[in-house]
């Protein structure tokens, strides 16, 4: 079984809404994603393996947002990180139910909430982006030119 197979599975039985990326790409490998994305453990097996040669697929691992989720988006660039902060020290820690590292050093923080959600870029802060409904996020596992998003303990 490939890493990001098994991760999306992970992912799925946590109640996060998976689909497949191109290989080394942050970019969708399956049509409407948005409604196809999905908790069900054989459509993920369908995705990630080869129908005709039975092989995993290599592909990456998208994080349907909105429905419930918000990943906040921490960019180095534009001062993510320091930024978060400053905010974090003036308003408190954000809750974190999962902890993504991006392969540029910044950060995915999921957070499991309840409403609608918006998408914003730089609206909380410079280098902070808020994924809701309609969005997405790569997910763990995914390998961008070598490098993995990585799950923070």
């Amino acid at each position: 079984m490939s890493a990001s197979f098994e991760i999306a599975l992970a992912l799925a039985n946590d109640g996060y809404r998976v689909f497949p990326l191109e290989p080394n790409s942050k970019f969708p490998a399956i049509v409407a994603w948005q409604i196809n994305a999905t908790t069900d453990p054989e459509t993920i097996h369908r995705w990630w393996h080869c129908p005709v040669m039975g092989w995993p697929a290599n592909y990456g691992v998208g994080v349907a947002t909105g429905k419930g989720l918000l990943v906040i988006d921490i960019d180095v660039k534009h001062g993510g990180l320091e930024n978060l902060k400053i905010l974090e020290d003036t308003l408190g820690a954000l809750p974190r139910d999962l902890a993504v590292r991006t392969p540029s050093g910044g950060l995915h923080i999921y957070l499991k909430c309840e409403g609608p959600i918006a998408n914003s870029a730089s609206k909380l802060a410079p280098g902070i982006d808020t994924r809701g409904d309609g969005g997405y996020v790569v997910g763990p596992g995914t390998r961008i030119d070598e490098i993995a998003y990585e799950v923070l303990k």
